[in-house]
């Protein structure tokens, strides 16, 4: 899949006005520094004018410098039409403080009169005017919805059977139709929800904070069977063999019988287990707060191996090509040897990991809170592309097609092209993207902090 979107502005005239004003505020400097010649009450009118109408001005110059050093963080960002720019919130705040320093020293209100003014008139030029946005021809594009909920979405959706399913932080698990985001069914749990359901024998299996693991029927919405536990849920679950794989806040990883909820085996470790597992060939992988990684028997719970690495893991590890993945609150990304564990890269970030890795044609993506994607080489570990967003990134993830799906905690909803990182398209919510997202059939499905399931188009990110 091929998908290039351009953003093109409408006006291009606005930076040669506010050159112009500036220059302008610099004749006036010009004749205030040489005001000895004109009349006392002159001259300090243009020192007036002089001192408060440049403020603005060299505001405006660091705010361009700004611009400049960060293009990504402000070209990637949508904004509304109409709205004010970076630039103009900056200026705005300025005047405000200034307006309220006025008013508190009781100063001339020739600062307003004349500093206002000039905020105003750089203003009307630094609007953003409304964009033209051109996409090259695509396939037919798939569903777009918004299905409202009563909670925060902050797990990821699951896809089975044409329905996307999703729990909220109202504690409810929520079934909608696919393509036209109408609900089927709902199943209050009782307790905040941030894991994906995993969907397996015709049943929803999801836990909650309170410490409850839940198996609903995936047509009807009753439940199958609950079983209550020592600590909140906030682990991905994963099913292999008849079995389900968990972690829990009480430090431990759970099997459970997947047809009846009885408990199989428990593995305590020494942190706390929001980290997912991953099983593969007998062995369950999951990384827990007391800074291991762990691979543990899928039958009989005893560990295999375990690793240490340099700090806690919140997130869920992926294996591909005999190596194991996994992020840390360390802020690094380390490459693991599947079989005995010993770590064979390991590459830092400029913040914590949160987000899990997803690995593609032979790169490793992940999100960190310094506010970037990465893109590193699965073998070496190498940086192969870095994309920065407004926020951090929470969210886990998702290629496809050549294009990484991700979430950030700016509000936007991310598209970027797998190979080089470069942007393809953003949308903007009301809310943090900590949700991570999933693409199927044309459509990106995600949530919102702002109570929201969305279907985007794929080939655009139009709800």
């Amino acid at each position: 899949m091929s998908i290039v979107t351009e953003t093109r502005k409408v006006s291009r005239w606005r930076w040669p006005v506010v050159v112009l004003l500036i220059a302008a505020l610099a004749v006036v400097m010009f004749y205030a520094v040489n005001a000895a010649h004109l009349s006392s009450w002159l001259g300090a009118v243009a020192k007036v004018i002089a001192v408060f109408s440049l403020v603005p001005a060299v505001t405006l110059l660091a705010d361009w410098a700004v611009v400049k050093a960060e293009p990504a963080r402000h070209k990637h960002i949508k904004q509304p039409e109409g709205e004010p720019s970076l630039l103009v919130q900056r200026l705005a705040a300025q005047a405000r403080r200034r307006w309220q320093y006025a008013n508190r020293h009781r100063t001339t209100t020739a600062i307003t009169i004349v500093g206002i003014p000039v905020l105003v008139v750089i203003s009307a030029f630094s609007v953003h005017p409304p964009k033209r946005i051109v996409t090259k021809p695509h396939t037919t594009a798939g569903p777009s919805w918004t299905y409202t909920t009563g909670g925060s979405v902050d797990g990821a959706p699951a896809l089975a059977g044409g329905f996307v399913y999703f729990g909220d932080d109202n504690g409810v698990v929520y079934a909608v139709n696919a393509k036209t985001g109408a609900l089927r069914w709902r199943y209050r749990t009782g307790s905040q929800i941030d894991v994906r359901p995993l969907i397996a024998n015709g049943a929803v299996y999801v836990g909650n904070d309170a410490s409850r693991f839940f198996a609903i029927d995936t047509r009807t919405g009753s439940l199958r069977w609950v079983k209550h536990l020592s600590g909140g849920i906030d682990s991905n679950a994963a099913f292999a063999g008849g079995l389900i794989y968990f972690g829990d806040g009480n430090n431990n990883v759970h099997a459970l019988d997947a047809a009846t909820g009885d408990q199989v085996w428990t593995y305590p470790t020494n942190g706390t287990v929001d980290s997912g597992p991953v099983v593969a060939a007998g062995v369950v992988y999951v990384g827990s707060d007391d800074h291991h990684v762990y691979a543990l028997s899928t039958r009989t719970g005893k560990v295999v191996w375990a690793t240490q690495i340099g700090g806690a893991v919140d997130s869920s590890p992926v294996l591909a090509n005999g190596m194991l993945y996994v992020s840390s609150k360390d802020h690094d990304v380390y490459g693991l040897d599947a079989v005995t564990g010993n770590i064979k890269w390991m590459r830092s970030t400029g913040g914590p990991i949160y987000s899990s890795p997803f690995v593609y044609a032979g790169v490793v993506y992940v999100g960190s809170n310094d506010h970037k994607v990465y893109a590193l080489d699965a073998k070496t570990g190498r940086v192969v592309w870095a994309h920065r967003t407004g926020g951090p990134v929470l969210s886990s993830p998702f290629v496809r097609d050549d294009v990484v799906y991700v979430g950030s905690d700016d509000g936007n909803v991310y598209a970027l092209s797998a190979v080089d990182g470069g942007l393809t398209w953003t949308f903007q919510t009301h809310g943090d993207v900590i949700s991570s997202p999933v693409e199927a059939s044309n459509a990106v499905y995600v949530g919102t902090d702002d109570n929201q399931m969305l279907a985007l188009n794929a080939h655009s990110g139009l709800p």
